[in-house]
């Protein structure tokens, strides 16, 4: 069965979790005997940042969208001007190429990594071929203005997308009920996974805290490095290590600089060892706004890191069960001060939390996830061929 992965943007050289999680599954979907293929359209030159087998086809279609013939571009962008639909003409182009390439290759079944993806593939034609929307958030920031905003237009598009998937994968039960009513077809709840999943516990001495995460407004690692400055004199032992690259890391070390934080809060840019990272540490922190089912939470989890999060995050206010696993705080630099110091001060109450998160992840462990990835996929291609 040859399986097509698709996202269209932010692949390349990216170190995100919906990256991590594509190149994962491509990976394992390839050592279970699928013929795997993936396709991104982006203006840049290079290749995903995570491993990926070498019988894994990866395609970058944007040079056959900027090659397009012009006088035809110009001539179509006319008629769409003339109907009202210019605005859609970047959604035009990108599909025809989408729909070449899908036509070229005849995949078994194709599944988007976004509801941007989806509508860029399905403009112009849905196509025959059966399609998953995996949806790495709670649906309902795809086609309202909850944290980004847009176009009336265009969330009413969105919305509307959602019809062209023929399955819609969540990563937790609640938001199921916040896909549109208008998609009529079935919702299936598959977690990510958390891939360093141990029975065995961490030794959590190391006096150290450790996040992971793009550098940028949503990660909102100013709050983590406001709150660590806080208590800092009454932890002279501890350090603060951040992980990632993004747009505020300037300003994020300015912060730690006006602080005077330069020996004890490091900014460490990015790393493949996330293991290794997660493993030499005592106490993770996750200070997003928006998340999903944040991967590297669940790898914190699984090997036996107690976690804070903050309590109006989706996704890290369900993986994290407050004072079981870790704690969850208000977006608060003494709250989260506060809740940080009692893991500092109580390793009995570190270990403890670390524990539980291990025997949390267990569910998400690969093999289970995996299981049913694949049961989902055979499922949905054998249905289609009825």
């Amino acid at each position: 069965m040859k399986l097509l992965l698709v996202v269209n943007s932010s692949l390349i050289n990216s170190t995100g979790g919906v990256e991590h999680v594509l190149c994962d599954m491509a990976n394992e979907m390839e050592k279970r005997g699928f013929d795997v293929h993936i396709a991104t359209m982006e203006n840049k030159e290079g290749k995903p940042f995570f491993y990926l087998n070498k019988n894994i086809s990866f395609k970058n279609l944007y040079p056959e969208l900027s090659n397009k013939n012009k006088f035809i571009k110009k001539l179509i962008s006319l008629f769409l001007k003339i109907a009202g639909k210019n605005n859609y003409r970047d959604f035009y182009f990108k599909s025809l190429v989408y729909q070449k390439y899908i036509h070229s290759i005849q995949p078994d079944l194709i599944i988007a990594f976004s509801l941007p993806t989806l509508l860029e593939m399905t403009y112009t034609n849905k196509g025959k071929c059966p399609i998953i929307l995996t949806v790495h958030g709670n649906p309902v920031n795809d086609y309202t203005d909850r944290f980004w905003s847009r176009p009336t237009y265009m969330n009413k598009l969105f919305r509307k997308t959602y019809k062209n998937a023929d399955v819609i994968q969540v990563l937790l039960d609640s938001y199921k009920s916040f896909v549109p009513k208008e998609y009529k077809g079935e919702v299936i709840t598959i977690g990510n996974i958390a891939p360093f999943v141990s029975k065995e516990p961490l030794s959590l001495d190391k006096q150290k805290i450790t996040s992971i995460g793009r550098l940028c407004l949503e990660k909102h690692q100013d709050l983590l490095i406001k709150a660590f400055a806080k208590i800092s004199d009454k932890f002279p032992n501890w350090s603060l290590d951040i992980y990632g690259e993004g747009y505020l890391r300037e300003e994020y070390q300015s912060l730690i600089d006006k602080l005077k934080m330069t020996k004890k809060i490091h900014l460490k840019g990015t790393s493949k060892k996330t293991k290794e990272i997660l493993i030499n540490s005592s106490l993770f922190v996750l200070p997003s706004h928006v998340e999903g089912f944040p991967l590297v939470l669940a790898e914190a989890m699984g090997v036996g890191l107690p976690c804070i999060g903050l309590q109006d995050c989706d996704g890290t206010n369900e993986i994290i069960k407050h004072k079981e696993t870790g704690f969850l705080v208000a977006d608060d630099e003494n709250d989260l001060a506060k809740a940080m110091s009692l893991l500092m001060y109580d390793s009995k109450l570190r270990q403890k939390y670390g524990k539980n998160s291990q025997h949390e992840m267990l569910q998400y462990s690969s093999n289970i996830i995996w299981d049913k990835w694949e049961d989902l996929i055979k499922k949905t291609i054998n249905e289609k061929r009825k």
